[in-house]
């Protein structure tokens, strides 16, 4: 009697041929929260990848410039630059990469200047700004030695730390740029 009892069961659960209406709902649930999940945290994410990116952006800028600055390599064939540099203002969401044009690179002020070249104002990522850099610096990459004059002065042993923002966040990365040319970003 039992094993007739067994068999039945056996043969009902092998007739079955679908979900029932409760595993359908849980299954549901269950993709509906994690998706959920993953949209609460693109927003996050997307804005941590801004911040990277305005900072991979300003990184280069800044190499850029100490590369033109050290191979003399200029914009164009004809005109000879002191040197290649960025102005970076705090509360911004662009800076400025230009060129220092003097007649005299002994006597260069070492710092942007009308008459310099402005190679492009460059924007942050939308939702990026310039939080800090004390105080306003403008950094020059002077030729032949690419050492950084930073506002207008070469100091071995200085440094100026760039930091970026996510707006209404307070996530924070930043840029060290130091007189002899380290250029380290975090």
């Amino acid at each position: 009697m039992v094993d007739f009892f067994i068999y039945c069961c056996i043969i009902k659960i092998m007739k079955q041929k679908g979900f029932t209406i409760t595993e359908l709902l849980i299954v549901i649930f269950i993709i509906g929260l994690l998706s959920s999940g993953l949209l609460i945290n693109y927003r996050s994410i997307n804005k941590k990848y801004s911040l990277d990116q305005g900072i991979q952006l300003m990184l280069s800028d800044l190499r850029r410039a100490q590369h033109m600055s050290m191979n003399g390599v200029g914009i164009d064939e004809t005109t000879e630059y002191c040197g290649y540099g960025l102005v970076i203002n705090s509360n911004s969401t662009s800076y400025i990469f230009y060129a220092d044009k003097s007649n005299n690179c002994d006597t260069s002020n070492n710092k942007y200047a009308v008459g310099d070249v402005i190679i492009g104002t460059i924007v942050l990522p939308k939702g990026i700004r310039i939080s800090s850099i004390q105080p306003a610096s403008d950094i020059l990459f002077k030729y032949p030695e690419a050492i950084a004059y930073i506002n207008q002065n070469f100091v071995p042993g200085t440094s100026r730390i760039i930091t970026l923002q996510i707006d209404g966040d307070t996530k924070t990365s930043s840029i060290t740029v130091n007189s002899v040319g380290l250029i380290q970003g975090n």
